[in-house]
């Protein structure tokens, strides 16, 4: 249950903080139940289900495979975010790659084609030219030339790539 709640908050990018006070419970015993040094009393898990916004086998099941470790995420938009979007990004991300992992027991997904690009030399992120350098790189890879190409969705679908959208806006 630990690393689950702390998905489903970080899902919400709520602080440990606010579930506390959502639920009735300090910062600290949040940070205690995360940790899993601490189980909370079934009425503050319900608390949490609740708020968490996630059914009750989300936190009692084990989490779900996945297809390995993620890769680099671009988050182009993202530079004036905060931390809290940016891991929140992470986390509905690998929810994909779960959910993705699950269909591909059920489902014979056509092969990718994907060019190797790097992950960035400073390490806390992408500079807007690497991210330039890369588009440049799949252009180039796909043979679709230096131009703009407007219909990736079409083009990334026939290349065995799945799509996942998501509308960041958000009021906890």
């Amino acid at each position: 249950m630990p690393r689950r709640q702390r998905e489903a908050r970080e899902a919400l990018e709520l602080s440990m903080e606010d579930v506390g006070l959502l639920v009735g419970k300090t910062r600290q015993a949040i940070s205690l139940y995360e940790a899993g040094e601490r189980e909370p009393d079934p009425s503050t898990l319900m608390k949490l289900v609740g708020e968490l916004k996630q059914p009750i086998s989300f936190f009692t099941s084990d989490r779900p495979g996945s297809f390995g470790q993620r890769g680099p995420t671009f988050f182009r938009s993202f530079k004036s975010k905060t931390r809290r979007t940016n891991k929140r990004c992470e986390v509905l991300s690998d929810w994909f790659a779960q959910t993705a992992s699950f269909f591909s027991k059920l489902v014979n997904f056509p092969q990718t084609s994907l060019p190797v690009i790097n992950p960035p030399e400073n390490g806390s992120g992408y500079t807007d030219e690497e991210i330039e350098e890369a588009a440049t790189a799949c252009r180039r890879f796909w043979g679709l030339g230096d131009g703009r190409f407007p219909m990736w969705s079409h083009y990334w679908k026939a290349v065995g790539l799945w799509l996942r959208e998501q509308s960041l806006a958000w009021t906890p």
